[in-house]
C-alpha cells in the first residue's frame, strides 16, 4: 500500500498538470482565433450594401486575405449571430477541424469549404462546416437561427466568394443526428435533388415557407451541438449573385 499511493499522488498531478495545461491552451486558441477573425475583418472592408438590387449584399476585399493565406476562398456572415469570418477551403474535410487561419495546429479548428465543392462554379448544394465552440465562436451562434425570434428578423446570409458576392435566403433549420445528415454536394438526377430538397424542408423545425426548385442553388451550414451527437443544420437558397470583381 506505501508503495502504491506515491505512485497514485503522481499519476493524480499529471492528470492535474494536463488538466491545467489544456484548459490554458484552449483559452489561447480561442482568443489567437479572435484576433485572426477581428483582422481578416478589419482589412477585408467588409460592409453590406443595397443599391440597385433588390436585395441587400455584402461587399468584401479579399487581396490582403489572398496574400496571407492562399486557402481562402470566401467570406460567411450570418446576421445576428457572430458569425463573420473568411472561409478556407483544403483538399479534405478533416484538415480545418484542427488547424487555424495561419495553418498553425489549433484544436479550435477554423470554418471551412467542404473539398468537394467549388468557388468557380455553383454547385447544387455548397456545404460550410465549423466547430461549436463554448466561447461563442466559429459556429456556436448558429443555433441563434433555430429561434422563431431570429427567424422573424432574419431572411437573408452572405456567402462571398472570391468570384461573386452572393445572398442567401434561409429555408431550414434543424438539428439532427450526426449520422442522418447527408453531404452530397450534387445530385445525379432532378428527381434525386427534388427528394433531397423535400427531405430537408420537412426537418425545419420552424415552417419558412420558402419557395425552392431544382433549379435552386443551396448553401448549408453544419456544427455539432453541445452533446457531440446531433448536428446543428441551416440551409438557404441563393437568390442574389453579384460579381465580386
Amino acid at each position: 500500500m506505501r508503495k502504491i499511493a506515491p505512485i497514485l499522488l503522481f499519476t493524480s498531478s499529471l492528470l492535474l498538470l494536463f488538466s491545467i495545461y489544456s484548459i490554458i491552451n484552449w483559452f489561447e486558441e480561442n482568443k489567437e482565433n479572435e484576433i485572426a477573425k477581428n483582422h481578416s475583418i478589419e482589412v477585408t472592408n467588409i460592409k453590406e450594401e443595397n443599391k440597385e438590387e433588390i436585395y441587400p449584399y455584402l461587399y468584401t476585399d479579399f487581396t490582403t486575405l489572398l496574400n496571407e493565406n492562399k486557402n481562402v476562398k470566401g467570406w460567411i456572415q450570418v446576421p445576428d449571430t457572430n458569425i463573420n469570418y473568411p472561409v478556407l477551403q483544403y483538399t479534405d474535410n478533416d484538415y480545418y477541424l484542427n488547424h487555424n487561419y495561419y495553418n498553425q495546429h489549433s484544436t479550435a479548428g477554423w470554418i471551412f469549404l467542404d473539398y468537394r465543392n467549388s468557388i468557380h462554379t455553383q454547385d447544387m448544394n455548397t456545404i460550410i462546416y465549423a466547430h461549436n465552440r463554448l466561447d461563442g465562436s466559429m459556429f456556436y451562434t448558429l443555433k441563434n437561427t433555430l429561434t422563431e425570434e431570429w427567424n422573424n428578423h432574419n431572411k437573408y446570409i452572405y456567402f462571398n466568394t472570391l468570384k461573386d458576392m452572393n445572398t442567401y435566403e434561409v429555408f431550414s433549420v434543424y438539428t439532427i443526428n450526426a449520422k442522418e445528415f447527408k453531404s452530397i454536394t450534387n445530385h445525379n438526377t432532378e428527381k434525386e435533388y427534388q427528394k433531397y430538397l423535400d427531405d430537408i424542408i420537412n426537418k425545419s423545425i420552424i415552417p419558412l415557407n420558402v419557395q425552392i426548385s431544382t433549379t435552386d442553388k443551396i448553401l448549408t451550414l453544419y456544427t455539432c451541438t453541445m452533446n457531440n451527437i446531433d448536428r446543428t443544420i441551416l440551409h438557404a437558397k441563393l437568390i442574389q449573385t453579384k460579381s465580386n470583381r
